[in-house]
């Protein structure tokens, strides 16, 4: 419902707030009284008006950062459409910003923040003023993963001819992943179609469990060269590479990950990779990022029955591979 109010178009603005409930709320306002609101289910619905017009916003009452979802806004006259995430702190980041009719539109829109607590929707009519309606949510942890295909020219740097494992047998997975600052961010990493299963369920964990991590873009972006993909700290998984033996690495077939390299090095007796790690290969000393046996990722991996680098002569902390090597 919506309130029936004379107002003067001096009296611009109104804003009207609705708070989450356990409990089924629906209530219902006279002339000149506070604005109708409803919770019902999983959807809040509530509206404001002002000079003659009136918008009301639906919306889940969880989202996940960077999943569409579904707002329904309905407004009693036509004006451009502002709806803004409101996040902690009194932040405000804009998710959509149009122009609508009068009626009913359904819009689909997303956010990439963790720190979400409501949506806000405005309608601007110019000269005739402004409505406004506000409503609460929840952001929900979900590592929403996407999977797809891989092209060949998409692979870049990071191909070379004879290449084990071709573009059709390697999917993309772009999926959410906490910083090291905290902040909810978007990944992507190219494995072997045969492990998106275990990668996905891992960097799942990985997220659920607030494990951190530094980075996750495909090592084409360092030109192909795994040196500086791992001096960056950067989460990898298909490379196309040899190791010293002129065998190809598992990299190259796409069956191997490795996370935060600089933070998990590979440790040799006389070296490590990479070599501005020095920091890190004391394994007593805890920060975020590290990895050990007891590591919710390691044993998602692990159980899955991949191995972890961890357990080698010369340990490889951030290496997890199908086969071992």
């Amino acid at each position: 419902m919506t309130s029936a109010w004379t107002i003067h178009k001096s009296a611009a603005v109104l804003v009207a707030a609705a708070v989450l409930t356990p409990a089924l709320v629906s209530t219902s306002a006279a002339a000149g009284q506070v604005p109708s609101r409803q919770i019902t289910g999983l959807t809040i619905t509530q509206s404001a008006a002002a000079s003659g017009a009136s918008v009301s916003l639906a919306a889940p009452k969880r989202v996940v950062p960077y999943r569409p979802f579904n707002v329904t806004v309905t407004a009693t006259a036509p004006g451009r459409l502002v709806i803004d995430a409101l996040r902690s702190g009194d932040k405000q980041s804009t998710v959509a910003d149009q122009w609508v009719p009068a009626g009913t539109e359904t819009l689909s829109v997303r956010t990439k923040w963790s720190d979400v607590r409501g949506l806000s929707a405005s309608l601007n009519q110019g000269t005739d003023g402004q409505a406004s309606d506000e409503l609460a949510v929840a952001t929900k942890r979900s590592a929403y993963p996407v999977v797809g295909r891989v092209k060949h020219k998409e692979l870049g740097s990071s191909w070379k001819p004879g290449c084990p494992a071709p573009a059709p047998v390697l999917r993309r997975i772009n999926i959410n992943y906490t910083s090291y600052s905290g902040r909810t961010k978007r990944g992507e990493i190219v494995v072997h179609k045969r492990v998106v299963t275990t990668v996905k369920r891992a960097f799942r964990k990985a997220y659920k469990k607030d494990f951190r991590i530094k980075s996750m873009i495909p090592i084409d972006r360092f030109g192909g060269s795994d040196n500086r993909s791992m001096r960056a700290d950067n989460t990898s998984g298909y490379a196309c590479g040899k190791y010293e033996s002129g065998r190809w690495a598992r990299h190259a077939y796409g069956d191997a990950v490795d996370i935060n390299p600089r933070r998990n090095p590979h440790v040799f007796p006389d070296r490590l990779l990479p070599g501005n790690a020095e920091a890190f290969v004391d394994r007593s000393n805890k920060r975020k990022g590290m990895l050990g046996r007891k590591n919710p990722v390691t044993r998602t991996f692990t159980k899955a029955g991949w191995t972890w680098g961890g357990d080698y002569r010369n340990p490889d902390y951030q290496h997890f591979s199908l086969t071992g090597g």
